[in-house]
């Protein structure tokens, strides 16, 4: 039994002015049978990406204004007992005097845009190579063998 889980991430915007907002790769957890040590033993609880699993970059701010990111997730082919959270594990990089805040601890990713993180902009137009981390939970072996696939949304305002 193998359980294939593929996480795409997709990106949009909102705001006032031309900002964008980009993320790099997705996650392809491979869970195989043989990590079940025993017979009558279930899965490890939980698997996590690497820290820097997927870069986010927002841009197109004037200095000195304010961003926020916001994640939700859209269900392609998901079990429910499945839940995947994420979390930011790094600043990334931005101009003088700007800032991040929030994201450090790993959020259940819900279907609605939730607040992820925000920050100021400083002196520069982006804050680039934000590092994310995610982590899945509910894996079992009452789970039918098959490919899971989620996406992962990112959108930025201002």
């Amino acid at each position: 039994m193998r359980l294939h889980i593929f996480i795409l991430i997709l990106c949009s915007f909102y705001g006032t002015s031309a900002q964008s907002i980009s993320a790099n790769s997705g996650w392809n957890a491979n869970v195989s049978s043989s990590e079940i040590s025993d017979a009558g033993l279930d899965y490890n609880g939980t698997y996590q990406s690497s820290q820097t699993e997927t870069y986010v970059t927002a841009s197109g701010f004037n200095i000195f204004r304010n961003y926020y990111v916001y994640v939700e997730k859209s269900e392609l082919d998901w079990n429910s007992n499945l839940i995947l959270s994420a979390r930011r594990t790094g600043n990334g990089s931005g101009g003088w005097f700007g800032s991040i805040s929030g994201g450090t601890n790993y959020i259940p990713l819900s279907n609605s845009s939730q607040l992820f993180y925000y920050g100021g902009i400083g002196f520069s137009n982006s804050r680039s190579n934000v590092p994310i981390q995610y982590q899945i939970e509910g894996l079992s072996v009452l789970l039918p063998a098959k490919t899971y696939t989620i996406s992962v949304i990112y959108t930025v305002s201002d």
